[in-house]
């Protein structure tokens, strides 16, 4: 939240906008300062880790990252709950809300975009700034990319990712680690086109992103990952009809928390408990099999719950009316109207 609002407040007026989503795992090397990401041998499986180009790009105008966002808060909210291995793999969450470029204007948007995040990240001396401006002048001319195929374009992303790669490539004691990167210009200036068949195939056939890794340690004694709540069909029915009214004025409390530098967790939407909000629908609510009649705070205000083992109830015994529905919704809502108003409350 810190590292977008810094991008948010700083990003020049001459820049294009965007939106931008940045991943636990790009801050997770911020923090530890590995800008290479450990990808001394330019693995393809390794292409987001680090300060990559796969890592940071403009969003489009109506990607969504709401959930991600979700995501990420429930999870930092119950932080003192899990072990190392839980936060690993959290930690490699990434936003996998885009596809590779595979056209000229799209991939000279990502380039400026990147260029900009360098810039603020590290002064206008950065060395690869030079480059990245003589990248995304060549990609502003028509002529030498108009037989360009969309295979060629990811596997020109490909080469611009290994040029940048090099720049950030630890322990480098001796020649200039730009090379890589005017070696590619210099390729393009003599106008030799970028053949799908010089990167690794995988790279520029579109897939679909991968699913993050599921979270919580292993089960000691029987080897197995401890189970996850499970909702019924229709308690996942209610849940994601609330979600659908009260999402929008939750994100809009979350978004205005984060410029101010608050966090906003479940104890700050329930302070009285969620009983207050729920009204006669906590009748609804099945009890746990220690007896406990409590719903899930993170479970009726995300839409889930990424607690394993967790002690309140994720089940209703009937469905509840369109009137404690709305009551629900309408609580909410006027709740996260206050948060916006005033986070700090």
């Amino acid at each position: 939240e810190f590292i977008e609002s810094y991008l948010d407040n700083n990003w020049p007026a001459n820049e294009p906008q965007a939106q931008r989503f940045v991943s636990t795992s790009l801050v997770q090397c911020l923090v530890a300062l590995d800008f290479h990401g450990g990808d001394v041998n330019m693995m393809p499986s390794k292409r987001s880790s680090g300060l990559s180009v796969y890592a940071i790009y403009p969003l489009e105008d109506d990607a969504d990252t709401g959930h991600l966002r979700i995501q990420a808060m429930a999870f930092e909210e119950t932080m003192d709950t899990h072990t190392p291995e839980h936060r690993e793999a959290m930690s490699k969450l990434t936003a996998a809300v885009a596809s590779t470029p595979a056209h000229r204007e799209k991939l000279w948007r990502w380039v400026k975009y990147y260029a900009t995040v360098l810039r603020l990240l590290f002064g206008p001396h950065m060395i690869a700034l030079a480059p990245l401006r003589r990248f995304a002048e060549f990609l502003g001319q028509v002529v030498p990319f108009r037989h360009y195929q969309p295979n060629q374009f990811r596997a020109l992303f490909w080469k611009y990712h290994c040029g940048m790669r090099h720049i950030f490539r630890p322990g480098q004691g001796y020649g200039d680690p730009t090379e890589t990167f005017n070696d590619l210009l210099a390729r393009l200036r003599q106008g030799v086109p970028i053949y799908p068949d010089e990167v690794p195939q995988e790279l520029i056939v579109p897939t679909l992103a991968p699913k993050p890794p599921p979270l919580g340690p292993p089960n000691p004694r029987h080897g197995k990952p401890p189970k996850q709540p499970q909702e019924s069909s229709l308690t996942k029915g209610v849940v994601e009809r609330i979600a659908k009214v009260t999402g929008p004025a939750v994100q809009a409390a979350i978004d205005a928390a984060r410029k101010v530098n608050v966090k906003l967790s479940t104890r700050e939407m329930f302070p009285n408990g969620l009983e207050e909000a729920l009204g006669d629908m906590k009748t609804s609510i099945r009890p746990t099999a220690a007896g406990q009649q409590t719903a899930c705070p993170r479970l009726f205000i995300y839409g889930r719950c990424t607690i394993k083992q967790c002690r309140h109830s994720h089940a209703l015994t009937r469905e509840p009316s369109h009137g404690n529905i709305k009551h629900f919704t309408d609580w909410v809502e006027r709740r996260a109207a206050q948060l916006k108003e005033n986070p700090k409350a």
